[in-house]
C-alpha cells in the first residue's frame, strides 16, 4: 500500500495510515491468537485487577522502549530523506537498512518468545534477581550482534551495497 502510494503521488498521510492499519492487522491476529487460550467469552473472567497491573507493570516498558524505535525509526527516514542532501542521506539509509534487519530480529524473538516468558516471570520471580540469567542472556544475544557486526560489518557492506559504501 505504502509503495502505491508513493507511487500515485499521494499525500503522507496516506503512508502514515497504513502504518495505523498494520498495527490493527498486529492486534487483530494477537486477538485471534488468545482463542488458543480460552474462548472469548471467559476472557473478562480472567482478567483480574491484579493480574491486570502485575503484567502491565511488567510489559509496559517493554512495549514503550518497541513503540519508540519504530516511532524513531520512521520519523527519522522522514525527517531526514527531507533535510539531508541525498548522498548524505544515502549513506545515512545503507547503515539503517542494516540496523533494521538487527531490529527486527529482535522484534521477532520479543513477540515470539515475550509472552509467554513475561507470563512465566510474573508468577514465579521473587525479586529482580531472578531476571539476572535472562538480563545476561539479552546482553549477550546484543554483544553477539556487537562482534558479528565489527567483524562482518565491512565485507557484508561492500558484498550488499559494493565498495562505495563500505
Amino acid at each position: 500500500v505504502v509503495t502505491a502510494a508513493v507511487l500515485a503521488g499521494a499525500p503522507l498521510w496516506v503512508a502514515a495510515l497504513t502504518w495505523c492499519a498494520e498495527s490493527l492487522v498486529s492486534a487483530m491476529v494477537q486477538l485471534y491468537s488468545l482463542r488458543t487460550v480460552a474462548p472469548p467469552r471467559r476472557w473478562t473472567a480472567l482478567i483480574t485487577r491484579w493480574r491486570a497491573s502485575r503484567l502491565l507493570a511488567f510489559g509496559a516498558p517493554f512495549l514503550l522502549g518497541a513503540s519508540m524505535s519504530q516511532l524513531f525509526l520512521r520519523l527519522d527516514r522522514l525527517l531526514l530523506a527531507e533535510w539531508m542532501p541525498v548522498r548524505d542521506y544515502g549513506h545515512y539509509a545503507v547503515g539503517m537498512q542494516l540496523v533494521d534487519v538487527w531490529l527486527q530480529v529482535a522484534i521477532i524473538l520479543g513477540i515470539a518468545i515475550g509472552p509467554a516468558f513475561m507470563y512465566e516471570r510474573v508468577r514465579t520471580a521473587r525479586s529482580w534477581r531472578d531476571h539476572l540469567p535472562i538480563a545476561l542472556g539479552l546482553a549477550a544475544v546484543g554483544l553477539v550482534g556487537l562482534l558479528g557486526a565489527v567483524l562482518l560489518g565491512g565485507p557484508v557492506l561492500r558484498l550488499v551495497f559494493g565498495p562505495g559504501f563500505e
